[in-house]
């Protein structure tokens, strides 16, 4: 269930998420030669034992990117999406029109992880400016199962003391084509705390 959290809080995390989506889109703008919009229509904070739910169950399908946090920030964040969505995003990326593949090889799903590798980053720097971290994250990796496998293996490796989940709704529109993924930003409890302090909201969550 979603956590308790204030609005001062919600409306500080959204900010910098906001700052993200627009750094991203610039960045994929320049890399695609064409233009990218990135809207964060919500934000909200979950627990980590909650992570199936955000997909509807552990049965869902779904694709990840996701990607260790450590220096100034631990834990783990991913980008997740529908396969219908990976299809979708692997067409765009190649120049093809969006539905021409019922399936996403080596390249299509190298390109995704560039491409979500660069949005993630863009997250990962607004927040290090507005907190005054220096954060590093890892080569992206990528996995298509059941929320509830990845979960077994992706909390269990990445997310060891992590309490919440920042769950970020992205919806960014390329070549006129809409699309949805969640960014999940996955900080460690110390590193959470740190974060809030920074943006002059602490308190209980």
């Amino acid at each position: 269930m979603e956590k308790s959290i204030t609005s001062a809080q919600i409306d500080a995390l959204r900010e910098v998420m906001t700052i993200g989506a627009g750094n991203a889109a610039t960045a994929l703008s320049s890399l695609l030669k064409r233009r990218v919009d990135l809207s964060v229509p919500s934000v909200r904070l979950r627990n980590i034992s909650d992570f199936t739910e955000i997909f509807g169950g552990a049965e869902s399908a779904i694709s990840a990117v996701y990607m260790r946090l450590s220096e100034g920030i631990s834990g783990a964040m991913m980008m997740t999406f529908d396969y219908e969505t990976v299809l979708s995003l692997a067409d765009i990326l190649s120049g093809r029109a969006p539905g021409s593949s019922s399936s996403c090889d080596e390249v299509g799903i190298s390109s995704i992880k560039e491409t979500m590798s660069i949005i993630s980053g863009s997250y990962l720097i607004a927040i290090s400016k507005i907190v005054n971290f220096q954060v590093m994250q890892s080569v992206p990796e990528y996995a298509s199962d059941m929320a509830g496998a990845l979960s077994d293996v992706i909390l269990a490796e990445f997310c060891r003391d992590v309490d919440d989940i920042l769950v970020v709704d992205t919806e960014f529109s390329i070549k006129g084509e809409k699309l949805q993924t969640y960014f999940l930003f996955m900080p460690d409890a110390e590193s959470f705390k740190n974060i809030m302090v920074a943006l002059g909201v602490d308190g209980a969550i």
